[in-house]
């Protein structure tokens, strides 16, 4: 039933559903990739930014089976953000948006996340992101 349910999310998203098997073989070969070796790949999210991904990271890897995960909020914010705006990003898990305001609008963007990530330490491991209007964040562990 989980195939099902994966299947039909693929089928119904707006950047998938043209050909949602090419996806969902995308998505498999993810979880294949997983399971054998434990590592982090760069994932070319936009033209001008890219996401570290590894297992677990929901919210990231959304991104990697559809483009963008959250279609119609980042797509939203895609088209109404402009550069010279401030973007907050409550909440922000791994960071997606936060990449979409930095590197791909190139907004002045403050992110928080208050929950704990992976292995009990409060990160947020959205750091890898290359674009001339972004200066790359760095955090640290906070305990």
């Amino acid at each position: 039933m989980a195939i099902y349910h994966t299947l039909k999310l693929f089928a119904k998203h707006p950047l998938t559903k043209s050909n949602p098997v090419k996806h969902f073989l995308k998505f498999v070969l993810w979880q294949l990739f997983c399971k054998v070796f434990d590592a982090t790949i760069i994932y070319k999210f936009t033209d001008r930014a890219e996401l570290l991904v590894k297992k677990g990271m929901t919210g990231a890897t959304g991104n990697l089976y559809f483009g963008l995960h959250e279609f119609e909020d980042m797509a939203f914010l895609l088209h109404f953000l402009r550069s010279e705006d401030v973007f907050f990003d409550i909440g922000a898990n791994v960071g997606s948006y936060t990449v979409l305001a930095s590197a791909q609008i190139g907004a002045y963007t403050f992110c928080f996340e208050p929950r704990q990530i992976g292995g009990g330490k409060l990160i947020l491991p959205i750091i890898y992101c290359r674009t001339k209007n972004y200066a790359s964040l760095l955090l640290e562990k906070i305990y």
